[in-house]
């Protein structure tokens, strides 16, 4: 049975009061054209602060541009209509390019056409009023999102991150259960693991779709903000993981090492390594969860010390040299090559954990303090 669809969300409640309130103000206004107030706000509210803003400024360019060319080519150049008019919707379209607008060509054109010929007489100060009318309701719908149920985008994102690296650090958990338990247990099959990499690289993807609007959201230069670089290095974590941990279910149980005890020592430190490295991702997302530190975060300082998961890869390492020096004569050639892709796995999952983690300055109190630009 299909779950019951609310019939309005919060979204759409805001989109309604702020406009309606908008709506108002513009009738009680003694300031003509003050209809536009509510109109701007109808056309860039959206579900994040950095869409609304994105959307804001391309609406306010495309009317400052489409009024300034009305304009020079009404009022400065004293063009015939039919070649007035063509020329300044050619203007607008290139010039539109070169600003990069990407929702306000219909915007620029409307105001170039409007105000040629229905307000020719007082272009002068009707273009100029659509401008301030539509900066006031950019504010006003910005002000919206961030006080009436805000809902931004980085917050939004630093909840995805949390919640794909929760299920991680579950499956790592899950691969060293799977290490340290019976002889017995079964090999995953090929659907579930299907099944699984898809669902991990869905919520990926999700991630990946939440990240413009959270960069627009930091200001100028986002590509220089600490939080930024986080983000990118979180996104390469996540995937690097989501390879080596595909790799790890497709391979048998280890089954009982037998009197090998060099073998049996390989198997604790993989799953040593994959313990510690859940326990590492879930202070990651634990982090992440708190969204307002994470947002003021400045440059990033000193690496943080070494953690204890260097002596978890010197062990790995201990007793991959060890098990190199002296193989045992009676393990096949099949149970090998599973133990040796086992154990690259293993290391590519340290290796990840340990480089990308530290970058990301997410230790206690560091890097704390500085305001975005």
């Amino acid at each position: 049975m299909r779950a019951r669809q609310p019939l309005t969300t919060r979204r759409e409640l805001r989109l309604a009061v702020i406009t309606g309130l908008g709506a108002g103000f513009a009738q009680l206004n003694p300031v003509p054209d003050a209809y536009y107030m509510p109109l701007a706000i109808l056309a860039v509210l959206s579900g994040s602060y950095g869409g609304t803003l994105n959307i804001g400024m391309q609406r306010v360019l495309a009317s400052g541009l489409g009024a300034l060319i009305v304009v020079v080519f009404q009022r400065g150049l004293s063009l015939p209509l039919p070649l007035g008019m063509g020329m300044a919707l050619a203007t607008t379209r290139l010039l539109g390019a070169a600003l990069g607008l990407q929702v306000g060509y219909k915007v620029a054109g409307n105001i170039v056409v409007m105000g040629w010929l229905v307000h020719s007489r007082d272009v002068l100060v009707w273009g100029p009023l659509r401008v301030v009318w539509t900066i006031v309701g950019v504010i006003a719908a910005l002000l919206a999102v961030r006080l009436i149920w805000p809902d931004r985008a980085i917050p939004l994102l630093h909840g995805r991150l949390a919640d794909l690296f929760r299920e991680l650090a579950r499956d790592l958990i899950e691969e060293a259960e799977r290490l340290e338990g019976p002889a017995a247990a079964t090999r995953r099959s090929s659907a579930w693991r299907r099944q699984r990499r898809s669902t991990l690289l869905g919520t990926l993807d999700r991630c990946r779709q939440a990240l413009p609007d959270a960069r627009r959201e930091l200001g100028n230069r986002p590509e220089d903000h600490p939080l930024n670089r986080i983000w990118s290095r979180a996104e390469l974590l996540a995937s690097q993981l989501i390879t080596a941990l595909d790799g790890l279910r497709s391979l048998r149980p280890p089954g009982d090492p037998g009197e090998h005890a060099d073998v049996a020592a390989l198997h604790t430190a993989e799953a040593e390594v994959l313990r510690r490295g859940s326990d590492r991702l879930l202070e990651l997302a634990g982090a992440l969860g708190h969204a307002e530190p994470l947002r003021s975060i400045g440059p990033a300082g000193p690496p943080p010390p070494q953690s204890p998961a260097g002596a978890t890869r010197s062990g790995l390492g201990r007793a991959i040299r060890q098990l190199d020096r002296q193989p045992p004569q009676d393990i096949p050639a099949p149970r090998w090559r599973q133990m040796a892709r086992r154990a690259i796995l293993c290391r590519q999952v340290e290796a990840a954990i340990q480089e990308l983690l530290p970058a990301l300055n997410l230790s206690r109190g560091a890097g704390v303090g500085a305001k975005p630009s």
